[in-house]
């Protein structure tokens, strides 16, 4: 346990470990009825706080993915009223 928790540390202190930050990017579908999407990713960019209606995030709007891309997704339907 001792060695694994040394193993970590080297890592940060190294700069091979860092965190990633979400990123997010709003599209809508091309049809006719536009149908309102948020995405959420990793990225390497900054995240700010920022209001999203009734919801504060904190978020990389429209910010790189960051790669390689590991495939991380996230669903969710929203109500009528909101997409989050």
């Amino acid at each position: 346990m001792k060695a694994l928790a040394m193993f970590f540390a080297l890592l940060c202190h190294f700069g091979l470990a860092h965190s990633l930050q979400a990123g997010m990017q709003f599209w809508k579908t091309p049809d006719a009825q536009a149908m309102p999407m948020a995405f959420y990713y990793p990225t390497e960019s900054q995240a700010l706080t920022t209001l999203h209606g009734a919801y504060t995030m904190q978020v990389a709007m429209d910010a790189p993915i960051a790669r390689p891309l590991k495939g991380l997704i996230m669903i969710s339907h929203g109500t009528g009223a909101s997409m989050f």
